[in-house]
């Protein structure tokens, strides 16, 4: 995968057929995708995966098997991977960051679209895309050592959500546990009104001895204006016992 190949802080990423591997000074091969190794052993097309970095928050941005319609985050801090879906049928060829930092997501008929928390043009009434949807989804995280399933008691949330438009904003918190693609529990919080800072401990208790969290909300827009809902996660947490 030679558009996967790149150097970012001293070592070399690049993808191969088992893992993601990062190359560092003493030629040790680490992979990168543990957590996520069914994702990545499953992904058809590896040879075509693009990874580009991402500087102002330190994360590769990766294109499993040239993907144009989501692209998964390896956060370099705290090492762990996110997933972001475009949504609302948005489809991207390449990624590029600019001589300012800014991410751009480019099609290959020319059209770009500049990565931001703001809408700086107004939406096209004609047309479908009155929002953008983000689906941000954890690798699989163990719970515990030994083969004895946990219980995830509570989900803790502490989140802002802008209302500019008068449509409500929801934010969908969806767990997976064990492997399963079937959710085993699901739970939307909706807002009428904007809130900073709100805390929600959501119930949860379900078994499980590794899960995976997926977090998805839509910000709507005015078709005739640039004013749109915001929805900002600020922490989360999970109980277990």
């Amino acid at each position: 995968a030679p558009d996967s190949i790149i150097e970012v802080e001293g070592v070399l990423y690049f993808a191969g057929k088992d893992h993601i591997y990062g190359l560092d000074s003493n030629f040790q091969a680490v992979p990168i995708t543990k957590n996520i190794q069914d994702i990545w052993q499953g992904t058809s097309s590896q040879e075509n995966t693009k990874i580009t970095y991402d500087p102002k928050l330190k994360r590769l941005l990766c294109q499993f098997g040239g993907s144009d319609t989501s692209v998964y985050l390896f956060h370099l801090d705290i090492g762990e991977w996110t997933k972001w879906e475009y949504g609302n049928s948005i489809t991207i060829d390449h990624i590029l960051v600019d001589e300012d930092l800014n991410i751009n997501l480019v099609k290959d008929s020319g059209t770009s679209l500049l990565y931001d928390d703001n809408v700086s043009t107004n939406y096209d009434g004609t047309n479908s895309e009155t929002g953008l949807t983000i689906t941000r989804e954890s690798g699989w995280i163990k719970l515990s050592d030994s083969q004895n399933h946990a219980i995830i008691r509570r989900l803790n949330v502490k989140y802002s959500a802008t209302i500019t438009n008068g449509n409500a904003q929801s934010i969908i918190f969806t767990l997976y546990a064990d492997g399963d693609t079937n959710a085993i529990w699901t739970k939307t919080i909706t807002e009428s009104s904007s809130v900073t800072n709100k805390i929600q401990s959501l119930r949860v208790s379900r078994r499980a001895k590794n899960f995976k969290l997926k977090v998805e909300a839509t910000s709507l827009a005015n078709t005739t204006g640039t004013d749109q809902n915001l929805a900002t996660i600020e922490r989360l947490g999970v109980e277990v016992d």
